[in-house]
């Protein structure tokens, strides 16, 4: 918890001449990039010129944070001490600030550097816990529509007023998962419970994929061989990036016997890291089982 307020202290800034040291900076990298339905932060780098400072870091009176804000979504958290950061991409959707900090997890008696600056170099303060120590620069990024689509998140779900049950759909781009208008409207207020993903993929996901692969190649029946498969990769991103991920599980390419055995419903299931079984995990951890007589 940073605690907002006006500092009577020196802050360690990325830009010197707005900062209250001297010959000291705060520098914060990372890179950025869509990982399934996932906007991922990782190879986070620090580097502090301060003496002080990395000593309360290194003591461990001090830790780092990453504040991440999207307006647009009303999205605002906070990570502490953390290489990699994962956040559902639905939430960051749009523009994004990323700043990096320093907080005190302790009280600090005699806060003091021989950096600070100006009338600053003859005090010793008493810091708060949670208060501000240093703030990076504050990068601006964009997480936009295209980027999500352009990521293994190929399924869509729409609502479909005219069914009585769920159907799938596909094109070229993606997988299409039809639910009537109820079932949509529960999905839609669910969906944003990260806990529940395991279940909404073993319920859709693997059986869209599974359907669709088949439908793929339905009307080829013994006509199938490595050229048609090697078009439909070209044609159908997201039988690519299924078959990608068969070679990575498999060390093989999909292949025409591959269609007539059971590989593409288990490969489906791999490829979403088992929903069916974490979905039986889910419910077993919250309690939903048979009480003992």
């Amino acid at each position: 918890m940073l605690r907002k307020r006006t500092y009577p202290y020196p802050i360690l800034l990325a830009d010197s001449p707005s900062s209250r040291y001297e010959n000291s900076t705060f520098n914060f990298n990372y890179e950025k990039h869509i990982e399934g339905s996932n906007f991922v932060i990782n190879n986070i780098s620090y580097e502090i010129y301060d003496d002080n400072i990395n000593y309360l870091l290194n003591k461990g009176d001090a830790i780092f944070m990453i504040l991440i804000k999207c307006p647009s979504r009303l999205f605002s958290q906070n990570f502490y001490g953390t290489n990699e950061i994962s956040i559902n991409v639905a939430n960051v959707i749009g523009e994004l600030e990323i700043t990096a900090y320093v907080i005190a997890q302790n009280e600090l008696i005699n806060f003091y550097s021989n950096n600070f600056k100006g009338l600053y170099k003859n005090y010793k303060f008493i810091i708060e816990k949670y208060s501000l120590l240093a703030k990076s620069d504050s990068f601006k990024t964009k997480v936009n529509i295209d980027e999500e689509k352009n990521s293994k998140n190929f399924f869509i779900v729409v609502e479909k007023q005219s069914l009585d049950n769920v159907s799938f759909e596909f094109n070229q781009d993606s997988i299409q998962i039809n639910l009537p208008s109820s079932e949509y409207q529960k999905y839609n207020r669910l969906k944003w419970n990260m806990k529940l993903t395991p279940i909404f993929i073993s319920m859709y996901g693997v059986s869209a994929l599974t359907f669709a692969i088949y439908g793929l190649f339905a009307d080829s029946k013994n006509s199938i061989d490595d050229n048609l498969i090697n078009n439909k990769k070209y044609e159908y991103q997201w039988f690519d990036s299924f078959c990608e991920k068969f070679r990575e599980i498999k060390n093989k390419e999909f292949e025409i016997d591959d269609i007539q055995d059971n590989s593409i419903f288990l490969v489906s299931q791999k490829m979403f890291d088992s929903p069916l079984n974490k979905t039986i995990d889910i419910l077993y951890k919250n309690n939903l089982v048979k009480k003992d007589d």
